[in-house]
């Protein structure tokens, strides 16, 4: 029997949104052999097509040392944002599994086969528990909640994705996502503290940054604004079962990669 080698990427940065996504998709797989620099994919050269390494998250042009990936091992592009077009991928193996429409149309622009896989985050499955409380701050600013109601701010909690990169990533990440889960309102700046609120259910208000907004076209349609949140009946904007549609080719796609 054909052994297979199973790799992802890993990282070592100040934003813990990098390991939710990272976490999203090790859910879906059966299991994890290797875990790779994702600014220093060096080591991949050494593997052979018995390996399957999948690509995921944020890429930005002279931040990964070893870009494009040089490797014989078998490699798919999914939950795949990049900043530039320079670091979409020419020759992939496969349709490059876009995280958004910026990433989709700059295939497009440049003749590389593409389709919408979203992120791994829409895929989260996470039991929301009976209890739901707190009203959290996610990475937000006083200025962003001018819209907010005075009570509400009064009522929340703030928690952030800035992190110790030396800290216990895997603990850290799964903190924010127990946050949450059992939150009763979550009102942030980021995207994957967004995303995991709409595959969980929970009620999120986002607030559109100054920069990078290429990031969440259309992720921003399925939250509620400042302007628009029914603040006195809060509830999800969609429904678990609308951003679960959204990851079944994501899921299926990975299923399919994986038994080639």
């Amino acid at each position: 029997m054909e052994i297979m080698t199973i790799a992802v990427l890993k990282h070592h940065t100040h934003n813990i949104g990098d390991d939710i996504q990272r976490l999203a998709l090790e859910a879906l797989l059966p299991h994890v052999d290797l875990r790779i620099d994702r600014d220093d994919m060096s080591l991949i050269k050494k593997f052979d097509s018995d390996t399957k390494l999948i690509v995921n998250g944020w890429f930005a042009k002279q931040t990964h040392k070893v870009y494009p990936i040089q490797t014989k091992a078998q490699v798919l592009y999914i939950g795949f944002h990049a900043n530039d077009d320079d670091v979409i991928p020419l020759k992939p193996q496969s349709p490059v599994g876009c995280r958004d429409l910026w990433t989709f149309e700059l295939c497009r622009q440049k003749n590389v086969p593409a389709w919408l896989s979203w992120c791994a985050t829409l895929t989260l499955q996470w039991e929301r528990p009976t209890k739901r409380n707190n009203i959290l701050l996610a990475d937000i600013f006083e200025k962003d909640l001018d819209s907010v109601p005075k009570n509400i701010i009064q009522a929340a909690k703030r928690v952030t994705h800035e992190i110790d990169p030396l800290l216990d990533r895997n603990s850290e990440a799964l903190k924010r996502l127990e946050l949450y889960a059992s939150a009763q309102l979550v009102i942030t700046k980021r995207l994957h503290a967004m995303l995991p609120c709409l595959a969980m259910g929970t009620p999120v208000v986002f607030v559109t940054p100054t920069f990078g907004i290429h990031r969440f076209d259309f992720y921003r349609d399925l939250a509620w604004t400042p302007e628009n949140a029914p603040w006195n009946e809060m509830r999800p904007k969609v429904s678990r079962e609308y951003i679960n549609g959204m990851s079944v080719s994501f899921q299926k796609t990975l299923d399919g990669f994986l038994k080639s």
